[in-house]
């Protein structure tokens, strides 16, 4: 579902910011003061950061009937077309049904401007830390390098490392001062599992562009950390931004509580 919302938010919002009304992107003089092309990423634009991200958007194969709140978050500096993105985000909910063929129901947008700072949960200190994903995390990366900085769950190590790269594909995207220096990780060689787990989760997505299904893969599950008071912080930021790939479908998104 999620690749669907993607694919119809995009269309729609093609249509309604593109400035040549040309059927194709490919070769466009236009590109560089162009919303659509700037907001999701074509030939001439920073395409590997996506300037927005979907919450609440079912990974399932089929959109279960009942009350749902999705989230759109987008960078600061996209504000002015925040009015089109809500347009073309309610627009792509209103195409997907419940399965008896009745359209969704579509309540009043609300929206919110903020900093990272101010959108984060209630600041809390602690040791332990309670993870629930709720979407698919599809985590890459270099297990090896994960190892080293978890040795006791590397499978954390590559969730801290992916998280890293989400927050500085985002800086660079908003252009906002000068790049970020690199991260001088804590001692996480104490950071380990007290309860749950990770399961493994997959599907698939159709591309219509490509005519093809291409597979998805990610973790899905709930953990409570120990020893993570070094890293609170940035799994707090990561609650709001997502982390891992197809944040634009809906993955990657997790809830993170400091627990005693």
């Amino acid at each position: 579902v999620g690749a669907v919302v993607r694919g119809l938010l995009g269309q729609r919002l093609r249509d309604l910011r593109c400035l040549t009304r040309a059927r194709s992107c490919e070769g466009c003089a236009e590109v560089a003061r162009c919303d659509y092309a700037r907001v999701f990423g074509v030939e001439g634009t920073n395409a590997h950061a996506r300037r927005y991200w979907l919450q609440g958007v079912p990974e399932e194969m089929s959109w279960a009937h009942g009350a749902r709140r999705v989230t759109l978050v987008t960078l600061g500096s996209e504000s002015a077309v925040a009015p089109y993105l809500d347009v073309a985000l309610r627009d792509a909910l209103a195409v997907l049904g419940d399965p008896r063929g009745a359209p969704n129901a579509l309540t009043v947008s609300d929206i919110e401007r903020g900093t990272l700072g101010e959108l984060l949960s209630p600041d809390a200190h602690g040791d332990a830390v309670r993870l629930v994903t709720r979407s698919p995390l599809d985590l890459r990366g270099d297990v090896e390098a994960a190892a080293t900085l978890c040795p006791k769950v590397p499978g954390v190590g590559v969730l801290l490392r992916a998280g890293v790269r989400r927050i500085d594909g985002l800086l660079r995207a908003s252009a906002v001062g000068a790049a970020p220096p690199r991260v001088e990780w804590p001692d996480l060689r104490e950071l380990r599992v007290r309860e749950g787990e990770m399961r493994p989760w997959r599907a698939s997505r159709f591309s219509h562009r490509q005519g093809q299904r291409h597979p998805l893969q990610g973790i899905h599950g709930a953990l409570v950390l120990d020893g993570a008071r070094e890293v609170v912080s940035l799994l707090r930021a990561l609650a709001v931004v997502g982390v891992g790939r197809h944040t634009s479908h809906g993955l990657g998104e997790m809830t993170v509580e400091v627990v005693s």
